[in-house]
């Protein structure tokens, strides 16, 4: 006996418009996960940044408050060595007198500002205080 033709299985129509559904649902998750992957490396560079920054900053506190001056460029100590394994990352560090923020003398205090950046657009920024003692 012959299945009545409702039973026996997909129309063409139906089937293209099947395929229709799935292209339109896989280009949304292609996009998606693109999108995740594009910035699978964030967490990466984020925490080399910040290990940069808490190294910059201690150099900057054991630095004489006189020797304080502005950098940019590749990632170096303060004393000029090179640092390896940080390619694609620069540094700027701006020295300013800063007294007049805490009601002091100008040349009393520095305000020295770090800013690490990446090959990949990304900075962050730190800052800290010196003074003379």
């Amino acid at each position: 006996m012959k299945a009545p033709v409702s039973e026996s299985g997909f129309t063409l129509i139906e089937s293209i418009f099947t395929i229709v559904i799935i292209a339109i649902a896989m280009t949304g998750i292609v996009a998606v996960w693109s999108s995740a992957v594009s910035r699978s490396a964030d967490p990466l560079w984020q925490s080399q940044t910040a290990s940069l920054g808490k190294f910059y900053v201690a150099q900057v506190h054991a630095t004489p408050f006189a020797a304080l001056v502005d950098y940019e460029g590749e990632i170096k100590t303060l004393s000029g060595d090179k640092v390896a394994g940080y390619a694609g990352f620069s540094v700027k560090i701006a020295v300013v007198n800063a007294g007049e923020d805490f009601s002091l003398p100008a040349a009393a205090l520095k305000k020295v500002e770090v800013v690490i950046s990446t090959s990949v657009g990304g900075e962050q920024h730190f800052v800290t205080y010196r003074g003379q003692y």
